[in-house]
């Protein structure tokens, strides 16, 4: 198998606060556009995301931030561009005092979801189940495609088990009928090793699958983002550009099956991987569809 270099996408390592700051910056190039604008809903999304995080891993009831952002208006309510330009720019003084506060390390950031101790306020083990290893953020849309690289690809190609996956479509992966599922986005997100990004016209479409993107970006997650056939956009969020996004064919998939294996610490089997990858690739047609599966 050969080896493919800089064909996989990864997000550059940056502080928490230096993150939303970057996101103000992306939502002030938008935020005076006219209402409706694609961009100024995107960045506003992703900013709000953003935030949301920042001070649920810095909470301190001392801290003047949580409160005012109780009052920032919600991505996807009903009320016209200026209104969510407004609430931005109320609260954006707060915030930079916050984000400086955080940085002079006046509000510490909690260790709420990778520490390894217990404490009286986590649930059992044996309620929550073990976290996954990969968290598929997708588009529900594409699932019959994505259904099948699951399939193929991570679990008879990598050797993943179902517990080790993470995807919302499809209850033997985890979510279950009737369970909440924005609550097992959230901790199957800030749990996962790995996050793919199953990026398609469907997935840019998606609200949820925006705040997913942004959450993954937001909380470090390694992040590969994967283009599925026939997309028709080149950025999306913060990714800029696509020429390192993994792409469904065979030097694609070679690539994040190397480097999946390495962040797993999965053994190799080329043999064994070249048998699905082929399998998977006869199964998908040019533009994605599956044609038997």
């Amino acid at each position: 198998m050969s080896k493919i270099k800089n064909t996989v996408n990864t997000h550059s390592s940056c502080s928490e606060t230096d993150k939303v700051r970057q996101l103000c910056l992306e939502y002030e190039k938008y935020k005076s556009a006219p209402f409706g604008n694609p961009k100024a809903k995107e960045t506003y999304r992703q900013w709000y995301c953003g935030v949301a995080l920042l001070i649920e891993h810095y909470y301190s009831p001392q801290a003047f931030a949580p409160q005012a952002f109780a009052s920032v208006i919600k991505p996807g309510s009903s009320v016209v561009a200026s209104s969510y330009a407004s609430s931005y720019d109320k609260f954006k003084s707060t915030l930079d005092i916050y984000l400086d506060q955080i940085d002079h390390g006046k509000y510490k950031k909690r260790d709420l979801y990778r520490t390894k101790e217990k404490n009286s306020e986590n649930i059992s083990k044996e309620t929550m189940g073990k976290g996954c290893k990969v968290f598929i953020s997708h588009s529900s849309d594409d699932k019959k495609l994505i259904k099948c690289f699951i399939e193929k690809i991570m679990r008879l190609g990598i050797g993943l088990e179902q517990d080790d996956i993470a995807y919302t479509s499809a209850e033997e992966y985890g979510a279950q009928l009737g369970e909440n599922i924005p609550e097992y986005i959230k901790k199957n997100l800030k749990e996962a090793e790995v996050v793919l990004l199953m990026i398609s016209d469907n997935y840019k479409k998606s609200e949820i699958c925006l705040n997913e993107m942004g959450a993954a970006w937001i909380l470090e997650n390694k992040c590969y983002s994967i283009l599925l056939p026939n997309t028709n956009f080149d950025e999306i969020g913060w990714l800029k550009k696509f020429e390192k996004a993994v792409h469904i064919d065979e030097e694609g998939l070679d690539s994040l099956y190397e480097k999946i294996c390495d962040d797993l610490g999965k053994k190799m089997n080329i043999g064994n991987w070249n048998n699905q990858k082929k399998e998977f690739l006869h199964l998908v047609n040019k533009n994605g569809q599956i044609l038997m599966f």
